[in-house]
């Protein structure tokens, strides 16, 4: 006879899984916390040291233009000539109608002042004119050549136009043709027309380089 087969015992539930300790539910927050201050201290350490950086301040200038070599220095005036205050009016000084000028090679030069004259009928006028004026020139040769008169010019300016050249034999307005020997003087005059509301200036220039101009006082 067969003995009977034994009952087979229930099956045991699985045993639960452990968990990892870090996955503790009650280390969560403690971890939370320390993490919570090490981010504030951080951003504390990094705000004091934005606060304790050096600040750096850029000023920007203007560039400098630089001293015009052509401008007035400072204290300077710009004014003009004083009325009154004697003017250059040759190279050397002043030049006057009726006083003796001399020129660079020691000759002396002398323009009277103007006579108004009145013309022959036969006079040749080159220019517009309503009044007529004869200058006497005056010229002392001291260097130690002869002089030749054609070497000198007188011409002049009425208004703003030219003054007219006259030659009229019955005021003796005729080219000089005589040279000034050295240490000899000759005189000639010169004839010469205007607008008389205008006004007159003549200008003169003598060989090899002398000039000037003066503006006249006419009678």
């Amino acid at each position: 006879m067969t003995a009977p087969t034994p009952p087979v015992p229930p099956a045991q539930p699985p045993a639960p899984q452990k968990k990892p300790w870090w996955k503790s539910p009650w280390l969560a927050a403690p971890i939370c916390l320390i993490l919570g201050v090490a981010m504030g201290q951080a951003g504390s350490k990094g705000g004091e040291q934005a606060a304790s950086a050096p600040t750096v301040t850029v000023t920007a200038t203007e560039p400098v233009a630089p001293a015009d070599p052509l401008a007035p220095s400072e204290g300077a005036s710009n004014a003009g000539p004083v009325e009154g205050e004697p003017t250059t009016n040759t190279g050397g000084g002043m030049f006057k109608l009726g006083e003796p000028y001399t020129l660079e090679d020691g000759s002396a030069l002398t323009i009277s002042t103007p006579e108004e004259i009145t013309l022959d009928g036969t006079a040749n006028i080159d220019g517009e004119a309503d009044a007529f004026y004869k200058f006497t020139v005056t010229y002392t040769n001291n260097a130690g050549e002869p002089f030749n008169p054609f070497g000198f010019s007188l011409k002049g300016t009425t208004g703003t136009a030219t003054a007219a050249t006259v030659f009229d034999s019955k005021n003796g307005c005729e080219l000089a043709t005589t040279d000034v020997l050295p240490g000899k003087t000759l005189e000639w005059p010169v004839c010469l027309g205007a607008k008389k509301a205008d006004g007159l200036t003549i200008q003169w220039s003598a060989f090899p380089g002398d000039s000037g101009w003066v503006d006249v006082e006419l009678p």
